[in-house]
């Protein structure tokens, strides 16, 4: 009896038995705490009652609790597996990016042995092209001493017969001039003029063995226009020209030199001229090309006025050209103008290069 009593929880304020609860305090209380003036007002139950009550209420909090657990516990479960898919997603994805990259580098072996099989072709094509343009060359050297071998004989007749001597001059100077004067093409690569000095350009397989200007661009398909300003340059060619040539076979072009225009087609070994009629001097040429339909047209390019029409089947590429040996310093100069363009290809003014 004496362990139960002294195991008792008392009152620390009354040293009383706390068989009472206080529902405002929400605290266990004696019997003279229910009497004093500090819980005046207050109501109590009895500890046995206040208990059944209290743990009821207990019970009824702790349901959302439990039921937050069960979704907590749900949510881990979710998480495991999601934990678990994102290590399986990331070893397929590996193996998915080592696949894409062993791709990659067989892709770039394949590229590499291609473009070098493509090098070999192209240095096999110029070297076939050098060799073409060598042989050319001896043409051109031949056709020079000629020009050279003719001056020379006239300048060494001693005969009085001035008169044919004269009659000659015109021709034996259109030979000299033709192989003597440089052209010089300006910064924005789009004009050239006659230079008495060489100008130093880069000594590219594409180059030719005699003065003339070449577009950067050819065509061998399509529709084309571009304009060249002439000016008043006293002697000029304009028209286009094969890549490659023998002899300067495969032009096509509009000829000014003293006060007459020519249209000349060197399309085979004979030169066809034809002398045209041109009621005002036009101050810019038009060049058309069709290249499908075989037309190469000319026409002054502020009168819209038709000069000449050249009718042949081209087979090759074509570049535009342009020549002077103007020696008052009048250039040629190529345009930029309205574009025209017809099926794939794509047609702009194109700069021009020293050959």
């Amino acid at each position: 009896m004496a362990s139960s009593v002294s195991s008792e929880v008392l009152c620390t304020a009354h040293g009383e038995k706390l068989n009472l609860f206080c529902l405002d305090d929400q605290q266990p209380r004696c019997v003279v705490c229910r009497n004093s003036d500090k819980h005046a007002g207050h109501k109590f139950l009895p500890v046995d009652e206040a208990w059944e009550r209290c743990k009821q209420k207990v019970q009824e909090s702790l349901e959302p609790l439990k039921e937050n657990l069960k979704v907590f516990d749900e949510i881990k479960t979710d998480y495991d597996k999601t934990e678990n898919h994102i290590k399986v997603q990331a070893r397929n994805t590996e193996t998915q990016i080592k696949e894409q990259f062993e791709n990659i580098r067989r892709f770039l072996q394949e590229e590499e042995e291609a473009s070098i099989f493509a090098l070999w072709e192209e240095e096999a094509q110029k070297s076939q092209e050098m060799k073409e343009r060598i042989e050319g060359l001896r043409t051109e050297m031949e056709t020079l001493s000629n020009a050279i071998q003719a001056a020379e004989d006239q300048l060494r007749d001693e005969s009085d017969d001035h008169v044919s001597f004269l009659q000659n001059y015109k021709t034996t100077m259109e030979g000299v001039q033709l192989n003597l004067p440089y052209l010089m093409l300006s910064d924005d690569l789009t004009s050239v003029r006659r230079g008495g000095k060489k100008q130093q350009r880069p000594d590219n397989p594409e180059r030719r063995n005699w003065c003339s200007v070449l577009g950067s661009e050819g065509f061998n398909s399509g529709s084309h226009s571009w304009d060249v300003e002439v000016g008043d340059n006293i002697s000029w060619e304009v028209g286009v020209c094969l890549e490659s040539f023998q002899r300067r076979i495969g032009y096509w072009f509009i000829d000014f030199r003293v006060d007459e225009y020519t249209a000349v087609s060197l399309s085979g070994p004979d030169r066809e001229e034809t002398v045209l009629s041109v009621n005002q001097k036009p101050w810019r040429i038009r060049v058309q090309l069709d290249w499908d339909r075989g037309q190469l047209s000319f026409s002054d390019a502020d009168s819209n006025t038709h000069l000449h029409t050249f009718t042949h089947t081209f087979t090759d590429t074509l570049f535009p050209f342009i020549w002077t040996v103007d020696d008052g310093g009048m250039s040629l100069k190529m345009l930029p103008g309205k574009i025209c363009v017809t099926l794939k290809t794509t047609v702009r003014t194109s700069p021009i290069n020293v050959y």
